[in-house]
């Protein structure tokens, strides 16, 4: 049917036609004729609206308005509309047969198989036989195999809404047990048994530092050693400043805390024993062992003690006056018991140790008491509630807000706390290591027993030489020098009883420029 509708405006020259009450989108196709006033048949090339078309050539006769006007349909639409519609069905082929039937091409991590159109490079591939990858921003994120699966990128994240006992995610094995799971307020546990609660270890509480291993039995979790912040390795208590172990069993009741042992059996054992007297001097030392409180013994070996020392030695106190006594050097003791260099003062006479492998009367700083210990930093724990979901309201949120605010400030608290009390234990550090330090220059170690050089002067040394050169045992005995002590060598053939009373011990041999002597006070 043709469209005569409306009225027409032509104009010479021009191929724009303007209608007037017209609807050339409804009622006209490109291809088809229009015929205005000049009663001449021109192809329409174009529809702009329903009032304006364009012809494929220009319009030739006169220029008017409101004209009649006819639209003649031709053949050419149902040919295009059949052509169009073969190319549709040759193309939408590939769809049919391909995803129309869930058949998705493999795709590269460039541009997955499925994709999306605003995120090109984000979707689903198939990497090879059996093989899935989900990608995101052009990299493999999640590979899945037949035999494994791989996750790849900064944190693997799972969240999810548990009680107590249930895990939020779960690895298990194929054989059901050697679970990996998280719970929550314990974040991970390793389950080497058929259910959740046999747990293995776990990862500390929320906003916590640490990392402890344990045991779930079902209603708690029952924590058995942690390592802190800090790095300590803590067994049996929470918190230390150093690594600890520590088993609460009677004290000096044969108890052992802790047994080292080879196949072969128990190396050593240690014993929950009293703190005993303190060492003089802990922080300068290797090892601090207390005693037994009913024994009063600290160590019990059945073999050797084996040490680098030569000698015995033990503490002495020091006169008023005595000052300073070098390593080798001779000293006499006064009538107090007391170390003194003045021969007036002295009744008997001793050596100072050089190299002791033993050292007995190490109570010289038990007044001081114990080395003060750095304060423990520990954390406030977070008791507010979970942070909630955006179901759950305003007011939940801005509960769990308030709490974290007063967390936050307990944390600050905290640690302004810990900050001070840092502060106060290095004065007070410092003002024991100042008492200690004067404590020490009180006493002196003195060789009681074993092998020690002696300092002499070189006809000291040349006598002792000769003597030995001419197979003559010779001693070194005290002897006045000035106001201060002596050194001299005795021959055994020159010995007499005042002389041997005095002497330091005999004479082994000259090592590197000193005599050295077995003890032997006189």
């Amino acid at each position: 049917m043709w469209y005569r509708q409306g009225s027409v405006a032509v104009a010479n020259g021009s191929a724009i036609v303007t209608g007037a009450g017209t609807d050339f989108v409804a009622n006209a196709q490109v291809g088809e004729a229009f015929v205005g006033p000049n009663g001449r048949p021109i192809e329409i090339a174009s529809i702009q609206s329903a009032t304006q078309l364009t012809l494929a050539q220009a319009y030739t006769g006169d220029s008017n308005g409101g004209q009649p006007y006819s639209i003649q349909p031709t053949s050419s639409f149902a040919r295009d509309l059949a052509l169009a519609a073969g190319l549709l069905l040759n193309s939408f082929a590939m769809v049919r047969d391909g995803v129309g039937q869930g058949l998705f091409p493999d795709g590269t991590v460039a541009a997955p198989g499925i994709r999306f159109a605003a995120d090109q490079d984000t979707g689903l591939r198939r990497t090879g036989s059996n093989g899935l990858s989900l990608v995101s921003a052009g990299q493999d994120r999640l590979l899945v195999d037949p035999n494994s699966v791989t996750v790849s990128g900064t944190s693997f994240v799972v969240n999810g809404a548990s009680s107590a006992s249930t895990p939020i995610a779960r690895f298990i094995g194929n054989n059901g047990n050697g679970q990996i799971a998280a719970l929550p307020g314990l974040s991970l546990y390793w389950n080497m048994g058929n259910g959740p609660q046999e747990t293995s270890f776990v990862y500390g509480a929320a906003a916590s530092s640490f990392l402890t291993f344990g045991h779930h039995d079902g209603t708690s979790y029952k924590e058995r050693f942690r390592i802190d912040s800090a790095g300590n390795l803590l067994m049996g208590v929470s918190a230390a400043g150093t690594h600890t172990i520590h088993k609460a069993v009677a004290a000096n009741a044969g108890n052992s805390v802790l047994d080292v042992s080879s196949p072969a059996g128990i190396i050593a054992t240690f014993f929950a024993v009293d703190q005993g007297a303190a060492a003089s001097s802990p922080a300068q030392t290797a090892l601090v062992v207390r005693r037994d409180g009913t024994t009063l013994r600290s160590i019990n070996a059945t073999g050797t003690v084996n040490t680098a020392g030569a000698d015995y030695a033990e503490y002495m106190k020091k006169a008023n006056g005595c000052g300073k006594i070098a390593k080798g050097d001779v000293a006499g003791v006064d009538r107090n018991g007391e170390l003194t260099r003045t021969w007036a003062d002295a009744r008997r006479y001793v050596v100072k140790s050089t190299d002791p492998n033993l050292v007995g009367g190490d109570t010289w700083a038990a007044h001081l008491g114990q080395r003060p210990e750095a304060p423990v930093y520990a954390a406030p724990a977070y008791d507010g509630p979970t942070e909630p979901a955006e179901a759950d309201g305003r007011s939940a949120r801005d509960a769990y807000t308030g709490a974290q605010d007063d967390y936050a400030k307990a944390v600050v608290a905290a640690e302004a706390a810990h900050a001070a009390a840092m502060k106060d234990h290095a004065a007070a550090l410092t003002a024991w290591e100042s008492e200690l330090e004067e404590a020490r220059q009180t006493v002196d170690r003195i060789a009681f027993s074993g092998q020690v050089p002696v300092n002499v002067d070189a006809d000291t040394i040349a006598a002792c030489e000769a003597a030995l050169g001419d197979g003559v045992a010779v001693y070194l005995v005290a002897v006045a020098r000035g106001a201060g002590i002596g050194v001299t060598a005795v021959r055994e053939t020159d010995m007499t009883l005042p002389l041997y009373m005095r002497r330091l011990g005999a004479v082994w041999a000259i090592r590197d420029g000193r005599p050295w002597i077995d003890v032997q006070h006189g």
